[in-house]
């Protein structure tokens, strides 16, 4: 996320729930593709982002996840919510006028 969206090493929180194969449902073929028991879901949660960075995350996601551990790009499945800057809050964040945090502009 670092790399791809330009987020500062500091402004992050991750969050990870894992589920056995019996407590997820899934079509094993999704698009027509064939998925195994090793499938993952990847939620995202940014501010709005543009086009190019999205499609760079993904690739990155896939890109990592298939060299370690090991999981086929047909198993993983990723989600991104975008969220209006002015809706996120946490103690210090810098928001200027117009609702925008100031570290997370490009020039950060």
């Amino acid at each position: 996320m670092m790399d791809a969206f330009r987020i500062p090493a500091d402004d992050r929180f991750i969050l990870i729930w894992e589920h056995s194969p019996e407590h997820m449902i899934q079509d094993r073929t999704f698009f027509g593709i064939e998925r195994s028991d090793k499938s993952i879901f990847l939620q995202i949660v940014v501010n709005h982002r543009p086009v190019e960075q999205k499609v760079s995350f993904y690739e990155f996601v896939v890109k990592n996840l298939g060299n370690a551990p090991g999981l086929r790009q047909e198993d993983i499945l990723i989600g991104i919510v975008e969220v209006a800057p002015e809706n996120w809050w946490a103690f210090a964040r810098n928001v200027n006028a117009s609702g925008i945090d100031d570290r997370a502009s490009p020039a950060a």
